[in-house]
């Protein structure tokens, strides 16, 4: 898989937190809360990621906010899931969130002796 790219902490104050409110109504407070809840990890993988206002002499990945897709209405807070590298959050939208799918490909992978 090829490696994401790094970025220095404080990489976006001016234009991440006006796009969490307007996307997912997310404030500053909840946006800290998920990043405390996940130890400013990805949920996935684990790759440590840049925070996004604070500025500090180390580097990480852009975290995105990983949400339920509700037909018929536009993402709301209560449909945040969490915080999710780009990589990660990528595979889930391509299964379409299918727990079925994911296990499917677990158990491709551990029949070819790749876990």
């Amino acid at each position: 898989m090829k490696a994401q790219e790094q970025v220095s902490w404080g990489w976006g104050p001016k234009q991440f937190l006006p796009q969490l409110w307007i996307h997912y109504k997310l404030q500053q407070p909840d946006y800290e809360e998920l990043w405390a809840k996940q130890n400013g990890q990805c949920a996935g993988c684990k790759v440590d990621f840049a925070h996004p206002t604070k500025k500090e002499m180390r580097f990480g990945v852009k975290p995105e906010v990983d949400h339920l897709h509700v037909e018929g209405r536009r993402c709301e807070k209560q449909d945040v899931r969490g915080l999710l590298c780009r990589p990660c959050n990528q595979l889930l939208g391509r299964i379409r969130d299918s727990k079925e799918h994911l296990n499917n490909l677990l158990e491709y992978l551990k029949s070819h002796g790749d876990i």
